[in-house]
């Protein structure tokens, strides 16, 4: 399955607005995962 297609089914909107980590990796959102890897979403935050 790819990376952008589970983190929608999975509820995480806006996936522009977030880093997104496979296996500790930054990945682009057409990789494929699969069902033992271990995916991170963090939001980025704007300081000021």
């Amino acid at each position: 399955m790819e990376l952008k297609e589970f983190l929608l089914k999975v509820g995480i909107k806006n996936l522009d607005r977030h880093t997104i980590l496979v296996n500790g990796a930054r990945t682009k959102l057409e990789q494929l995962v699969e069902k033992n890897d271990e995916i991170i979403v963090l939001p980025i935050l704007k300081g000021g």
